[in-house]
């Protein structure tokens, strides 16, 4: 017999959530503690009187309290953030509903445990091949078939390379050494200083001053700007080229590196690119090398980004026309925002199409390397930003990850345990096309398979999950740091619009 008792007493706490959270009154504080309370003891009472299922409204619960804490810290704020806390308890709840009719409807029908296993096994297998087909699919995009017209040097349009440095040391002489010996004959190189607290910036960028590499002193953020984006911009107004070359000190150029961009952005008249470097990894090298950066190249190509006019972008190395930068707005319309070109990236091509990621290739020639540290500290920093700072998408995302990535091996578990042949087939055929996945993720990153990550997907899988909540929390509740800088203030304290731009 399904007892409706603690379903009834939750859809209540449900209702007046949703009211609580739209009273703008001081006092309603008080009432959101109390609520808090309510929502923990009528979760458990499902819990322990329904049964499994209701373990996945119990997780989702941490998320709804995380969202009221959001409540009580932003209640005198804009609207914009009233919104956002509206939006994330909406989708919250709608998908506890959902969980709650699914509960309803298995102990109503008396649906066997062992059914719905095989039904979540099937569904997982699905996604997954669905996910290996748009990942397949998007990685052959990225390979870039060589130009086969020659431009003549008059040709050729100039070329800025700008870098924003601060506190950099070995990285940014060797970035500036591999430009230096550019055959690229139309090409200035800006280097601004942001404002750097070792002199020792400063100094290597003037020693190149006879090759050709221009300094330029940053200037103090205004409050509400991210840092990098206001030395973007200060780059971009002293800039001259007809290309603008965004990149950081961890890139590496090899002579040839800029003409086969610009050249393959001229063959096939692109008005935006973003390169896939050559990550470099050494045999001695950790596990998180082969964890972090491959988790980030699937945010952007294992999605099918192109459908909704998102594009798969990379900050490491990204080429714009100067004149097409300036229609979007410059970086005054993403002064807020941790990963600008995404935001050009889509512009770019909702308006015809002409923005591509490419990988590089022995003829761009173009490397990395950046230690896992470094790229543990990027994940955490960007991972929230790209989920649009909603606390709702993080708990989706973590649940998605555990039901699609985590859940074969669970179910492949059960199935031998119960000695059921049809679960076994299924869930291991996830869990042979998951390592597959990864392995296409692997080739992406450093160009070579390496036997060292056949099986790493599920211990990324975790990591990822961490850094997710964990990017998250530091957010909302912490601080964020970038080159010695709290980047929490300009990312959270934002508007709810981008600026018109003047044509």
């Amino acid at each position: 017999m399904f007892n409706q008792s603690p379903v009834i007493a939750y859809l209540i706490i449900l209702i007046i959530e949703f009211v609580l959270l739209r009273i703008k009154i001081k006092p309603v504080r008080y009432f959101i503690y109390t609520l808090m309370v309510f929502i923990i003891l009528s979760s458990l009472w499902l819990v322990v009187t329904i049964g499994w299922l209701s373990y996945l409204i119990l997780f989702l619960i941490v998320y709804r309290i995380i969202n009221l804490f959001r409540k009580i810290r932003d209640s005198s704020k804009n609207n914009y953030f009233d919104k956002l806390i509206i939006t994330s308890n909406n989708r919250l709840i709608i998908l506890q509903f959902f969980l709650l009719a699914c509960l309803y409807v298995i102990n109503i029908n008396h649906i066997s445990f062992n059914y719905i296993i095989s039904f979540l096994s099937i569904i997982t297998l699905i996604i997954v091949v669905f996910i290996n087909i748009i990942t397949g699919k998007n990685i052959r995009s990225t390979k870039q078939t060589n130009v086969n017209v020659h431009y003549y040097d008059r040709e050729l349009p100039t070329v800025s390379v700008l870098i924003p440095a601060r506190n950099e040391t070995d990285d940014l002489e060797e970035c500036l050494l591999s430009l230096i010996e550019s055959d690229y004959p139309k090409l200035e190189i800006l280097v601004l200083d942001d404002c750097s607290q070792n002199k020792k910036t400063s100094d290597i960028i003037k020693n190149y001053a006879n090759n050709g590499v221009r300094f330029l002193q940053g200037k103090i953020p205004p409050d509400d700007w991210l840092a990098k984006n206001y030395a973007y911009q200060q780059l971009y107004e002293e800039a001259n080229g007809d290309i603008l070359l965004f990149c950081g000190v961890d890139v590496r150029f090899s002579k040839y590196s800029i003409r086969s961009m610009i050249e393959i952005m001229l063959d096939q008249k692109f008005n935006m690119i973003s390169l896939i470097p050559r990550n470099i990894y050494k045999n001695h090298m950790s596990i998180k090398s082969l964890i972090y950066q491959p988790s980030r190249y699937a945010f952007e190509v294992s999605l099918p980004r192109s459908y909704f006019n998102k594009p798969p972008v990379l900050s490491t190395c990204w080429l714009i026309y100067h004149k097409e930068l300036s229609s979007c707005g410059q970086f005054m319309a993403v002064k807020h925002k941790v990963t600008p070109e995404s935001y050009f990236a889509k512009k770019v091509w909702k308006k015809d199409h002409k923005y591509k990621l490419i990988r590089s290739n022995e003829t761009i020639g173009l490397s990395s390397f950046k230690p896992p540290e470094e790229q543990f500290l990027t994940a955490t920093r960007t991972y929230y930003s790209k989920l649009h700072r909603k606390i709702d998408l993080i708990g989706f995302v973590t649940l998605g990850y555990f039901l699609i990535f985590l859940s074969p091996l669970i179910f492949c578990l059960y199935s031998l345990i119960m000695f059921n042949i049809l679960i076994f087939v299924i869930s291991l055929t996830t869990i042979l096309l998951l390592i597959i996945l990864y392995n296409q993720l692997i080739y992406l990153t450093f160009d070579k398979f390496i036997t060292k990550a056949i099986g790493l997907i599920f211990v990324t899988v975790v990591f990822d999950m961490i850094i997710y909540n964990l990017s998250m929390f530091k957010y909302e509740f912490g601080s964020v740091y970038w080159k010695e800088r709290n980047i929490c203030l300009p990312v959270m304290h934002i508007e709810a619009t981008l600026p018109k731009i003047d044509r």
